[in-house]
Protein backbone atom coordinates (compact mmCIF):
# COMPACT_ATOMS: atom_id res chain seq x y z
CA UNK A 1 0.00 0.00 0.00
CA UNK A 2 1.09 3.94 -0.73
CA UNK A 3 1.66 6.41 1.95
CA UNK A 4 -1.04 6.91 4.32
CA UNK A 5 -3.01 9.39 3.35
CA UNK A 6 -6.26 11.40 4.43
CA UNK A 7 -8.17 12.81 1.99
CA UNK A 8 -11.29 15.02 2.72
CA UNK A 9 -13.84 16.59 1.06
CA UNK A 10 -15.91 19.76 2.48
CA UNK A 11 -19.29 21.21 1.86
CA UNK A 12 -20.21 24.65 1.46
CA UNK A 13 -22.42 26.42 4.33
CA UNK A 14 -25.43 25.07 2.29
CA UNK A 15 -24.14 22.18 2.91
CA UNK A 16 -23.88 22.69 6.76
CA UNK A 17 -19.96 22.56 6.27
CA UNK A 18 -20.01 18.82 6.64
CA UNK A 19 -16.93 16.79 6.01
CA UNK A 20 -16.25 13.34 4.44
CA UNK A 21 -13.09 11.62 4.74
CA UNK A 22 -11.53 8.98 2.98
CA UNK A 23 -8.16 6.77 2.86
CA UNK A 24 -6.82 4.12 0.91
CA UNK A 25 -6.40 0.42 2.21
CA UNK A 26 -5.24 -2.80 1.34
CA UNK A 27 -8.61 -3.81 1.31
CA UNK A 28 -10.09 -0.60 -0.67
CA UNK A 29 -11.14 2.96 -0.20
CA UNK A 30 -13.12 3.01 3.20
CA UNK A 31 -15.15 6.45 3.12
CA UNK A 32 -16.60 8.22 6.07
CA UNK A 33 -19.82 9.93 5.84
CA UNK A 34 -21.40 11.09 2.33
CA UNK A 35 -22.85 14.08 2.97
CA UNK A 36 -26.40 16.54 3.01
CA UNK A 37 -27.07 17.07 -1.02
CA UNK A 38 -26.78 14.93 -4.07
CA UNK A 39 -24.69 17.62 -5.42
CA UNK A 40 -22.39 17.71 -3.22
CA UNK A 41 -22.12 13.91 -3.07
CA UNK A 42 -21.75 13.76 -6.32
CA UNK A 43 -18.90 15.88 -6.12
CA UNK A 44 -17.25 13.79 -3.42
CA UNK A 45 -17.73 10.47 -5.48
CA UNK A 46 -16.10 12.37 -8.48
CA UNK A 47 -12.54 13.45 -5.91
CA UNK A 48 -12.64 10.16 -4.74
CA UNK A 49 -12.58 8.67 -8.47
CA UNK A 50 -9.68 10.98 -8.99
CA UNK A 51 -8.00 9.75 -6.26
CA UNK A 52 -8.52 6.02 -6.61
CA UNK A 53 -5.94 4.86 -8.97
CA UNK A 54 -7.29 1.71 -9.31
CA UNK A 55 -9.02 1.51 -6.12
CA UNK A 56 -13.21 0.74 -5.32
CA UNK A 57 -15.00 2.40 -2.64
CA UNK A 58 -15.59 -1.25 -0.21
CA UNK A 59 -16.61 0.69 2.89
CA UNK A 60 -18.78 3.67 3.65
CA UNK A 61 -19.13 4.58 7.23
CA UNK A 62 -21.63 6.57 8.75
CA UNK A 63 -20.45 8.16 12.03
CA UNK A 64 -23.55 9.43 13.37
CA UNK A 65 -27.29 9.70 12.58
CA UNK A 66 -27.34 13.16 11.18
CA UNK A 67 -28.52 13.64 7.29
CA UNK A 68 -25.63 15.58 6.71
CA UNK A 69 -23.21 12.73 7.23
CA UNK A 70 -25.71 9.92 5.66
CA UNK A 71 -28.04 11.32 3.23
CA UNK A 72 -25.71 10.68 0.12
CA UNK A 73 -25.50 7.58 0.86
CA UNK A 74 -27.99 6.11 -1.86
CA UNK A 75 -25.67 7.90 -4.25
CA UNK A 76 -22.81 5.42 -3.52
CA UNK A 77 -25.29 2.54 -3.19
CA UNK A 78 -26.05 3.19 -6.87
CA UNK A 79 -22.56 3.92 -8.27
CA UNK A 80 -20.52 1.86 -5.75
CA UNK A 81 -19.96 -1.66 -4.49
CA UNK A 82 -19.40 -0.41 -0.98
CA UNK A 83 -20.81 -2.19 2.15
CA UNK A 84 -22.43 0.63 4.43
CA UNK A 85 -21.28 0.35 7.85
CA UNK A 86 -22.26 2.04 11.40
CA UNK A 87 -23.20 1.57 15.52
CA UNK A 88 -25.72 -0.46 15.93
CA UNK A 89 -27.53 2.52 18.01
CA UNK A 90 -26.87 4.69 14.61
CA UNK A 91 -28.45 2.25 12.20
CA UNK A 92 -31.39 2.13 14.56
CA UNK A 93 -31.86 6.16 14.39
CA UNK A 94 -31.29 6.43 10.91
CA UNK A 95 -34.48 3.73 10.16
CA UNK A 96 -36.25 5.34 12.49
CA UNK A 97 -36.08 9.22 11.67
CA UNK A 98 -34.13 9.55 8.01
CA UNK A 99 -37.89 9.60 6.10
CA UNK A 100 -39.03 12.35 8.70
CA UNK A 101 -35.78 14.10 8.51
CA UNK A 102 -35.66 14.50 4.43
CA UNK A 103 -39.71 15.49 4.80
CA UNK A 104 -38.40 18.23 7.06
CA UNK A 105 -35.51 19.26 4.94
CA UNK A 106 -37.40 19.27 1.61
CA UNK A 107 -39.37 22.98 1.19
CA UNK A 108 -35.76 24.11 1.70
CA UNK A 109 -33.49 21.50 -0.57
CA UNK A 110 -36.49 20.22 -3.11
CA UNK A 111 -34.85 18.49 -6.07
CA UNK A 112 -30.90 18.28 -4.44
CA UNK A 113 -32.18 16.14 -1.63
CA UNK A 114 -32.29 12.21 -2.64
CA UNK A 115 -35.70 10.47 -2.79
CA UNK A 116 -34.91 7.59 -0.32
CA UNK A 117 -32.30 6.59 2.22
CA UNK A 118 -30.13 4.16 3.42
CA UNK A 119 -30.02 2.62 6.56
CA UNK A 120 -25.97 0.65 6.95
CA UNK A 121 -26.17 -3.07 7.65
CA UNK A 122 -23.00 -3.90 8.46
CA UNK A 123 -22.94 -3.36 12.29
CA UNK A 124 -21.40 -3.35 15.28
CA UNK A 125 -22.00 -1.92 19.33
CA UNK A 126 -19.21 -0.16 20.97
CA UNK A 127 -15.89 -1.33 19.68
CA UNK A 128 -14.45 -2.85 15.99
CA UNK A 129 -10.59 -3.36 15.22
CA UNK A 130 -9.64 -4.02 11.55
CA UNK A 131 -5.88 -4.52 10.94
CA UNK A 132 -3.58 -4.62 8.19
CA UNK A 133 0.24 -5.05 8.52
CA UNK A 134 1.19 -1.85 10.05
CA UNK A 135 -2.24 -0.73 9.83
CA UNK A 136 -4.83 -0.62 12.80
CA UNK A 137 -8.39 1.26 12.38
CA UNK A 138 -9.87 1.44 15.90
CA UNK A 139 -13.70 2.02 15.27
CA UNK A 140 -15.18 3.08 18.84
CA UNK A 141 -18.88 4.36 19.89
CA UNK A 142 -18.46 7.31 21.74
CA UNK A 143 -21.83 7.22 22.96
CA UNK A 144 -24.39 10.37 23.66
CA UNK A 145 -22.03 13.97 22.55
CA UNK A 146 -23.45 16.20 19.76
CA UNK A 147 -25.70 13.47 18.92
CA UNK A 148 -27.57 10.34 20.87
CA UNK A 149 -24.55 8.26 18.93
CA UNK A 150 -21.11 9.09 17.31
CA UNK A 151 -18.49 6.72 16.04
CA UNK A 152 -14.49 7.82 16.06
CA UNK A 153 -11.74 5.98 14.17
CA UNK A 154 -8.25 6.39 15.78
CA UNK A 155 -5.28 5.09 13.67
CA UNK A 156 -2.41 4.57 16.20
CA UNK A 157 0.16 3.73 14.05
CA UNK A 158 -0.47 7.37 12.41
CA UNK A 159 -1.63 9.10 15.33
CA UNK A 160 -4.94 10.11 13.27
CA UNK A 161 -8.57 10.35 14.20
CA UNK A 162 -11.37 11.00 12.41
CA UNK A 163 -13.46 12.25 14.79
CA UNK A 164 -17.11 12.38 13.29
CA UNK A 165 -19.13 15.50 15.04
CA UNK A 166 -17.38 14.74 18.11
CA UNK A 167 -15.37 17.32 16.61
CA UNK A 168 -16.05 20.57 15.37
CA UNK A 169 -13.33 23.57 14.23
CA UNK A 170 -14.09 26.60 13.61
CA UNK A 171 -17.91 26.06 13.42
CA UNK A 172 -20.00 27.01 16.24
CA UNK A 173 -21.45 23.87 18.09
CA UNK A 174 -24.78 22.48 17.59
CA UNK A 175 -26.08 20.68 21.11
CA UNK A 176 -30.13 20.14 20.49
CA UNK A 177 -29.64 16.72 18.97
CA UNK A 178 -26.77 15.48 22.06
CA UNK A 179 -26.03 15.94 25.48
CA UNK A 180 -22.96 19.27 26.04
CA UNK A 181 -22.12 17.18 29.55
CA UNK A 182 -21.95 13.99 28.33
CA UNK A 183 -19.88 15.91 24.82
CA UNK A 184 -17.14 17.31 27.46
CA UNK A 185 -17.12 13.68 28.50
CA UNK A 186 -16.55 11.81 25.48
CA UNK A 187 -13.36 14.96 24.59
CA UNK A 188 -11.81 14.17 28.04
CA UNK A 189 -12.05 10.35 27.29
CA UNK A 190 -9.74 10.99 23.94
CA UNK A 191 -6.91 12.54 25.65
CA UNK A 192 -5.51 9.19 26.71
CA UNK A 193 -4.97 8.86 22.89
CA UNK A 194 -1.53 10.00 20.94
CA UNK A 195 -2.78 12.37 17.98
CA UNK A 196 -1.42 14.11 16.01
CA UNK A 197 -4.10 15.34 13.80
CA UNK A 198 -7.62 14.76 14.13
CA UNK A 199 -10.50 15.05 11.27
CA UNK A 200 -13.61 16.41 12.20
CA UNK A 201 -17.17 16.34 11.42
CA UNK A 202 -17.03 20.10 10.69
CA UNK A 203 -14.29 22.73 9.75
CA UNK A 204 -10.58 21.98 8.77
CA UNK A 205 -7.92 19.53 10.41
CA UNK A 206 -6.71 20.42 13.28
CA UNK A 207 -4.34 19.23 16.27
CA UNK A 208 -4.79 17.28 19.91
CA UNK A 209 -5.49 21.05 21.45
CA UNK A 210 -8.84 21.15 19.54
CA UNK A 211 -9.91 18.97 22.28
CA UNK A 212 -9.51 20.94 25.29
CA UNK A 213 -10.39 24.00 23.17
CA UNK A 214 -14.06 22.46 22.50
CA UNK A 215 -14.18 21.66 26.09
CA UNK A 216 -14.12 25.00 27.13
CA UNK A 217 -15.96 26.11 24.37
CA UNK A 218 -18.86 24.01 25.81
CA UNK A 219 -18.42 25.34 29.66
CA UNK A 220 -18.23 29.08 27.34
CA UNK A 221 -22.35 28.10 26.04
CA UNK A 222 -23.12 26.68 29.28
CA UNK A 223 -22.27 30.00 31.43
CA UNK A 224 -23.92 32.27 28.90
CA UNK A 225 -27.25 30.35 29.28
CA UNK A 226 -27.25 30.09 32.79
CA UNK A 227 -26.16 33.53 32.49
CA UNK A 228 -29.19 35.07 30.29
CA UNK A 229 -31.63 32.49 31.39
CA UNK A 230 -31.37 32.48 35.10
CA UNK A 231 -34.37 33.51 36.99
CA UNK A 232 -36.87 33.75 34.00
CA UNK A 233 -39.42 32.03 32.89
CA UNK A 234 -38.35 32.32 29.18
CA UNK A 235 -35.90 33.91 27.20
CA UNK A 236 -37.20 36.94 24.77
CA UNK A 237 -35.60 37.49 21.75
CA UNK A 238 -32.90 40.11 23.18
CA UNK A 239 -31.51 37.51 25.63
CA UNK A 240 -31.42 34.76 22.90
CA UNK A 241 -29.29 37.33 21.16
CA UNK A 242 -26.78 38.76 23.55
CA UNK A 243 -26.15 34.58 24.42
CA UNK A 244 -25.23 34.22 20.12
CA UNK A 245 -23.25 37.66 20.42
CA UNK A 246 -21.66 36.65 23.56
CA UNK A 247 -20.16 33.24 21.84
CA UNK A 248 -19.65 35.06 18.44
CA UNK A 249 -17.42 37.81 20.14
CA UNK A 250 -15.39 35.35 22.15
CA UNK A 251 -15.10 32.65 18.96
CA UNK A 252 -14.65 35.26 16.05
CA UNK A 253 -13.73 32.78 13.47
CA UNK A 254 -16.39 30.23 14.29
CA UNK A 255 -18.91 29.70 11.03
CA UNK A 256 -22.28 28.91 11.22
CA UNK A 257 -23.96 30.94 14.13
CA UNK A 258 -27.20 29.29 13.62
CA UNK A 259 -26.16 26.54 15.40
CA UNK A 260 -26.24 28.47 18.40
CA UNK A 261 -29.52 29.69 18.71
CA UNK A 262 -30.45 26.08 17.84
CA UNK A 263 -29.18 25.03 20.60
CA UNK A 264 -30.38 27.27 23.62
CA UNK A 265 -33.71 25.74 24.26
CA UNK A 266 -32.36 22.23 24.76
CA UNK A 267 -29.36 23.77 26.55
CA UNK A 268 -32.03 25.86 28.51
CA UNK A 269 -34.24 22.62 29.20
CA UNK A 270 -31.01 20.30 30.22
CA UNK A 271 -30.47 23.17 33.05
CA UNK A 272 -33.71 23.12 34.30
CA UNK A 273 -34.10 19.31 33.93
CA UNK A 274 -36.63 19.33 31.56
CA UNK A 275 -36.52 16.57 28.83
CA UNK A 276 -35.69 18.43 25.34
CA UNK A 277 -38.41 18.02 23.19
Amino acid sequence: MKEFTVFSFAAPEDGWLANSHYFHTPDGIFLFDTQLLVDYAEALLEQITGDANGQEITSVFITHPHPDHYNGSPLFERHTKAKFHSTRATAKIIAKRADQDLKDLKSLYKRRLPQTFVTPTELFKEHLEIKWKGLTLRLTETGLSESPSNLVCYIPEKQVLIGGDLIYNRVHLKFNDGNPDAWRLALRRLKGLKIKRIYPGHGPVAGAEIISHLIRYIDHFQLAVDYFAKGKGALDADDRRRIVNVMCDKYPDYQLPDNLDASIDAEIARQRGRKVA
